[in-house]
């Protein structure tokens, strides 16, 4: 009930960035005095909105990234031509799970299922593939597989990394060209960097 020990326990908790420990103190102090110190009602205020900031900012670091909902996944992929799948990855394709070659095969069948199981399923299957490695001349479809998901869930830095690696280990990628455009557009960059245009009037 000691109302200046309190104020002065509460500055020193903000002094070191205890906020949620100042805000408790000062707001202690306030319901004691009923109100009626100025400065202590701007001290809760000021500490409410630090410590908000502060849960916004952890809550956003450490939220889990997740795919859309699997109808807007799959207008988003129906947009680009399909096209069979590459050489080598067709689903009779005997191909050990326990392989790269294997898990993008695995990601082409899950990704024709359209629903949220098999679009979670694809982009692990594409994330796996690129860990396991030994892709050949797959390496960069996979690129382009795995930043595509990772652009539909949001983490579009990391899906630009992966599309440009797509096209410099094939700079004939089309469909890269056109996402990458459109994720650098969505990012807010004023310049796109395209280096090869010519491709880009067939991709769609």
């Amino acid at each position: 009930m000691y109302v200046k020990a309190l104020n002065r326990r509460a500055n020193a908790y903000e002094q070191v960035d205890r906020n949620s420990e100042a805000l408790l103190d000062y707001t202690a102090s306030a319901i004691i005095d009923h109100f009626r110190n100025d400065q202590t009602t701007q001290s809760v205020e000021r500490l409410l909105k630090k410590v908000a900031e502060a849960k916004g900012k952890d809550m956003l670091a450490n939220k889990e990234k997740k795919l859309p909902s699997p109808t807007f996944v799959t207008n988003y992929l129906q947009a680009f031509r399909p096209k069979p799948p590459p050489a080598g990855l067709e689903e009779t394709a005997q191909l050990p799970d326990d392989s790269g070659k294997g898990q993008l095969k695995k990601g082409l069948i899950a990704l024709r299922m359209r629903t949220s199981g098999g679009y979670t399923e694809a982009s692990i299957a594409f994330d796996t593939a690129l860990e396991l490695g030994d892709l050949g001349e797959h390496e960069a479809f996979a690129y382009n597989m795995r930043g595509t998901f990772r652009y539909l869930k949001g983490d579009n830095e990391d899906a630009v990394a992966d599309i440009s690696k797509s096209l410099e280990l094939d700079p004939k990628l089309t469909q890269s060209y056109i996402k990458r455009a459109s994720m650098h557009l969505e990012m807010g960059k004023s310049r796109i960097s395209l280096s090869h245009t010519s491709p880009l009037t067939s991709t769609r």
